[in-house]
């Protein structure tokens, strides 16, 4: 079975629309704190994980939703956050529950270490498409027998994210990597058995608030505009969203859960 094939047969056997449940409290509308919430029981759900196994965040960032999560599962061990960023996880210094260790994914692959469980959340197209396999098959290597991988992406096709058209422009050319390749890929490292979930909510929320993290470059594609070109940007949303307070969009991920063994 080519990859192809495993994508549209785990898609067909194992598709969760993640919205479904939540749907029917929130109304599909949901603010930034409820995603919040809402991922993090979804991802809890995906690791399936035992107190006593040992989770790794690989992009961690600032770990805030390390330090959550390892709340939330009553682990036994912190969870190890890995990021290139040094700064960045100098971020964490007030956090709980959690361990660092700054590294890229590259070398952290190649470490003699062992883990039960590692997610990678909103950042996998941070690690370059060439570097993939060997990250991968790393992972591979060092998860125990029963391990998982959890793989949140974004999805090419459904991108609903409100944006000026420069920036939407440079957001389809960005290099993400489809989930039915990601599938390919993970089966050349080893993985057996996949389960791939559709998580979809809609977002209601100010216009002002979108404006402020559009300021502050929060999704990928902006980090390469000016001070300028951003304000102009942000002149042309004004312009289309004139006479409205808040804004709905609709953004939708993949999560990949992949198992080192046949279930």
């Amino acid at each position: 079975m080519d990859g192809f094939q495993l994508y549209e047969h785990y898609r067909n056997i194992g598709m969760i629309l993640a919205e479904a449940e939540a749907a029917e409290k929130h109304a599909h509308l949901f603010h930034e704190n409820q995603y919040q919430e809402i991922l993090e029981k979804q991802i809890i759900k995906c690791l399936d994980a035992s107190p006593h196994h040992r989770v790794v965040d690989l992009g961690a960032g600032s770990c805030a939703f390390a330090s959550r999560l390892a709340k939330s599962m009553h682990l036994k061990h912190p969870i190890l956050c890995v990021d290139d960023s040094a700064a960045i996880l100098h971020l964490e210094h007030e956090r709980k529950h959690i361990e660092t260790l700054n590294i890229d994914p590259v070398e952290f692959a190649r470490k003699d270490l062992a883990y039960d469980r590692l997610y990678v959340l909103g950042a996998v197209h941070h690690f370059g498409v060439d570097h993939l396999p060997d990250i991968f098959s790393g992972i591979f290597r060092h998860l125990s027998a029963d391990g998982k991988l959890v793989v949140e992406k974004p999805d090419k096709e459904f991108m609903d994210l409100p944006l000026f058209d420069k920036a939407l422009a440079e957001l389809n050319k960005m290099d993400i990597m489809p989930t039915k390749d990601f599938i390919t890929l993970l089966t050349k490292a080893g993985f057996k058995h996949f389960k791939i979930i559709k998580f979809r909510f809609t977002f209601r929320t100010s216009k002002n608030w979108i404006f402020e993290k559009i300021r502050e470059r929060a999704f990928l594609c902006l980090g390469s505009f000016t001070h300028e070109e951003i304000e102009e940007g942000i002149r042309e949303l004004e312009k289309k969203w004139q006479g409205m307070d808040e804004i709905t969009f609709t953004p939708e991920k993949d999560i990949i859960v992949a198992d080192k063994t046949e279930n």
